[in-house]
């Protein structure tokens, strides 16, 4: 139902993001997919010296990068940030960011910042979007938890979704990210306390490091990725 009546179709995607809690349950609908809000600041432009976008997650997890204008974004994340709907930026914010990145990169230590906001990243307890029909309801197909990568794995995610509806058929590289396969009493996000301790498990990359062709990590936690040409 709408505030313009009952309108029919055969299939509703919920692309809601970090609303789409709050949708799914309209519906009787559970995944276990949260928002948390993720805050940004942007600084006045400097000479352009950064070429590579820099990440960190140990002790804390924050990152860095450099505009082609010569803006230098940055954030720092609060690990006890609570689960919920939260758009507001914060004095708390720009404290621990700054503390942090005088430690990280004392080059910047006396840059301006000019203005500074909040969104939020969707959270799934793996960290993999959630994308495609759910066996819950006939019908009620899923587009979130895009975990803070939305922008890069959207469109074409989104591609094997259009594919997966007019077909019927889930194209085989959007199986991993299926809803399903989380049973509908899977523990909420948050589950996972140190999400980069996976890359310490057996298979996986040295702990603590990573490296493919995006970028390298290194044991201190660190990561450069250079942007692809």
């Amino acid at each position: 139902m709408t505030d313009r009546g009952r309108i029919e179709t055969p299939l509703v995607l919920n692309a809601t993001d970090g609303w789409s809690t709050e949708v799914n349950a309209m519906v009787g609908v559970r995944m276990p997919n949260r928002p948390r809000r993720r805050e940004v600041l942007v600084t006045a432009p400097i000479r352009r010296t950064i070429e590579a976008a820099v990440t960190f997650y140990r002790p804390s997890e924050g990152w860095f990068n450099q505009t082609l204008r010569g803006e230098v974004v940055m954030g720092a994340v609060d690990p006890d940030e609570p689960i919920g709907i939260d758009q507001r930026s914060s004095w708390a914010f720009l404290r621990r960011t700054a503390e942090l990145m005088t430690r990280k990169a004392p080059a910047l230590r006396d840059v301006t910042v000019i203005r500074q906001w909040g969104g939020m990243y969707d959270i799934t307890p793996d960290h993999v979007p959630i994308v495609g029909p759910t066996a819950q309801l006939d019908g009620w197909w899923q587009a979130v938890g895009w975990s803070g990568r939305g922008m890069l794995l959207a469109p074409y995610l989104t591609e094997l979704l259009a594919e997966h509806i007019v077909t019927g058929s889930p194209p085989e590289m959007l199986r991993p990210f299926l809803p399903d396969r989380f049973p509908p009493t899977a523990e909420l996000e948050g589950a996972e306390a140190d999400y980069y301790a996976r890359y310490g498990s057996s298979g996986g990359p040295a702990s603590g490091s990573t490296s493919s062709a995006a970028g390298v990590g290194s044991s201190s936690g660190n990561t450069t990725s250079r942007p692809s040409s």
